[in-house]
């Protein structure tokens, strides 16, 4: 059973995850989809050679969509 996935198209992504739960394998099951969502723009956007570019992309999409999961920032 998968705990989430990512589909995309033309550059059009959707991540489908399980309620919010507050513990590590929650939280590295979307560590994982984002990395597929990296991958997918930085290939759509041309960008696949730009592994600092690509860490802070990462970095930025687990910031913004974990405070939301959370409740700190409104969806």
């Amino acid at each position: 059973e998968n705990e989430a996935v990512t589909v995309h198209n033309q550059g059009r992504f959707l991540l489908l995850l399980y309620p919010v739960k507050d513990n590590w394998d929650y939280w590295e099951t979307l560590i994982h989809e984002l990395h597929h969502i990296v991958w997918f723009i930085s290939d759509h956007k041309m960008f696949q050679g730009e592994i600092e570019a690509q860490a802070y992309l990462h970095g930025y999409l687990f910031h913004k969509i974990r405070r939301k999961l959370v409740g700190n920032d409104p969806l």
